[in-house]
C-alpha cells in the first residue's frame, strides 16, 4: 500500500525533470532571448514574381548602369519579408531602401550574453541608429554606413563601430568634429545599401561606407538581380530549399550557422549558377555605388565583414557539422564564400575601390568576435571594424 501512495509521488517528480529538461532545451534553441536570426522562406511568391518577368520586354537603358525598376510596397514585401510581419512597428516601406528604420522609434532589447543583460534601441527623427538628432551644423567629417544586422549592431548603440568611429577620430583629433550615420538595417543586402547612399546624399557625407556581410549578402542579391534583369534561377528545391525546420532539429547550432552563413555555402555548393549570378550582380552593384560616390565627390569604402564559420569556426563547429550533415555535404565542399569574396574584392581594389577586409583582423585574435546566441559580431569584433576603418579613411583623407 505504501508503494502505491508513493507512485503519484514518483510520477510528480518524473514529469517534473521532463519538463526541466525540456525548457533548458528550448532555451538553446530560442538563442538566448531575441537572436536578431529571422530566417522565413518566400520563395515561391519570390520564384513567381521572376517567372512574371522572364522572357519579358527589357527595361529600357543605355546598358552602361545597373538595371533597377521601381518597386511598390506589395512588391517590396515579396522580397522583403520584414514588411510582411503583421503590427509592425520598426519597418517602413521607402521606395528608395524598398524598407527602413521607421524615425523616432524605440524599444528594449533584452540579451543575456551581454554584461548589462540587454540596451535600448533607438532610431533618431532621421531614422538612423543613434542616441542623438543630427548635428545642426554639419560636422567637418560626416560618415555614411550602410549595412546589414551586423553593422546595425547587436550591441549597444556606443558600442557599435559607428560609435566607435567617432570616439577613435575624437581621441585622435579633439578639434575636428565627426558623425557617422549608421542607417544599416537587419535584412538589407546590396540593392539596399545602394539605396541609401540614393536617399541621404543629400546630407552631403564625405565618406560612404558599404558594409558587406559575406555570410549571405552575396546569396540574398540574386533573386533581386533576377528580377531586375527578367533571369529565369536554377532552383535545385531538393538539394538547396530552406530546410530551417530540419537544421535546427539536427542541433541547437545549426539554426545560426544556416542563417549566418551556411545556407549559401550550400547553395552555392550544389548550384554553379548562383554563384556566377552572385558575384556578376554584387559587382554590378557595387560598381554603381562607386559610380554614383565619384560623381557626388563622396570617397567610397567597401567594409567586408566575414562569417563567423568563415573566420572563427571553432566557435561554432557543431553548428557547421549539423548543417553539413544535413544538406549531405563535407568539410571539403565548402569555401565558395571566400572564394567569391576573394574575386570580388580583388576586382574592386583593381578598380581603385578603398576596401577594408576584417578577414586578417578577425583571425588575428584567439578571443571570440560572434555572440554565442546568434553568430553575429560582439561588442569587442566592432571594435576592431572601428579600427580597422578609422585606419583606412585617414590614409585617404589627411588634411
Amino acid at each position: 500500500m505504501a508503494r502505491v501512495k508513493r507512485l503519484p509521488l514518483v510520477l510528480i517528480l518524473l514529469v517534473s525533470v521532463a519538463i526541466l529538461v525540456l525548457f533548458r532545451e528550448l532555451r538553446k534553441r530560442r538563442l538566448y532571448d531575441s537572436s536578431g536570426v529571422d530566417m522565413v522562406d518566400v520563395r515561391e511568391d519570390v520564384e513567381r514574381l521572376i517567372s512574371e518577368r522572364t522572357g519579358g520586354p527589357p527595361v529600357a537603358g543605355d546598358g552602361t548602369r545597373l538595371t533597377r525598376i521601381p518597386l511598390d510596397e506589395e512588391t517590396a514585401k515579396t522580397f522583403f519579408p520584414a514588411l510582411r510581419k503583421e503590427g509592425r512597428t520598426r519597418d517602413v516601406y521607402d521606395p528608395q531602401t524598398y524598407f527602413r528604420n521607421r524615425a523616432d522609434y524605440r524599444s528594449e532589447r533584452k540579451f543575456r550574453l551581454h554584461p548589462d543583460g540587454g540596451w535600448t534601441v533607438r532610431f533618431n527623427h532621421a531614422g538612423f541608429k543613434s542616441e542623438r538628432e543630427l548635428a545642426e551644423t554639419p560636422p567637418d567629417l560626416r560618415v555614411l554606413v550602410a549595412g546589414d544586422s551586423h553593422s546595425e549592431g547587436v550591441v549597444p548603440i556606443p558600442e557599435n563601430y559607428c560609435s566607435q568611429l567617432e570616439v577613435l577620430y575624437l581621441a585622435s583629433d579633439p578639434e575636428r568634429s565627426v558623425e557617422a550615420l549608421n542607417a544599416s538595417r537587419g535584412g538589407y543586402m546590396l540593392y539596399n545599401y545602394l539605396g541609401v547612399l540614393e536617399k541621404y546624399a543629400e546630407l552631403e557625407p564625405d565618406v560612404f561606407v558599404m558594409a558587406i556581410f559575406g555570410g549571405n549578402d552575396f546569396a540574398e542579391t540574386v533573386p533581386l538581380y533576377a528580377y531586375f534583369e527578367g533571369l529565369s534561377l536554377d532552383d535545385r528545391r531538393e538539394k538547396w530549399g530552406l530546410k530551417i525546420a530540419y537544421a535546427r532539429r539536427a542541433g541547437p547550432g545549426s539554426g545560426q550557422a544556416l542563417a549566418q552563413g551556411m545556407h549559401q555555402e550550400a547553395l552555392f555548393h550544389y548550384s554553379p549558377e548562383w554563384r556566377a549570378l552572385a558575384l556578376a550582380a554584387s559587382l554590378q552593384i557595387t560598381t554603381e555605388v562607386a559610380v554614383q560616390c565619384a560623381e557626388r565627390e563622396i570617397e567610397f569604402v567597401l567594409l567586408y565583414i566575414p562569417p563567423a564559420t568563415d573566420v572563427q569556426q571553432q566557435y561554432c563547429a557543431d553548428g557547421i557539422a549539423d548543417v553539413l550533415e544535413v544538406f549531405e555535404m563535407t568539410p571539403e565542399d565548402r569555401g565558395w564564400t571566400e572564394r567569391i569574396a576573394d574575386e570580388y574584392l580583388d576586382t574592386l581594389r583593381a578598380a581603385g575601390v578603398h576596401v577594408v577586409d576584417l578577414r586578417p583582423a578577425y583571425r588575428a585574435t584567439e578571443e571570440r568576435l560572434y555572440w554565442k546566441a546568434d553568430l553575429h559580431i560582439n561588442t569587442r569584433a566592432h571594435r576592431i571594424a572601428a579600427e580597422e576603418l578609422h585606419r583606412s579613411i585617414e590614409s585617404f583623407l589627411v588634411k
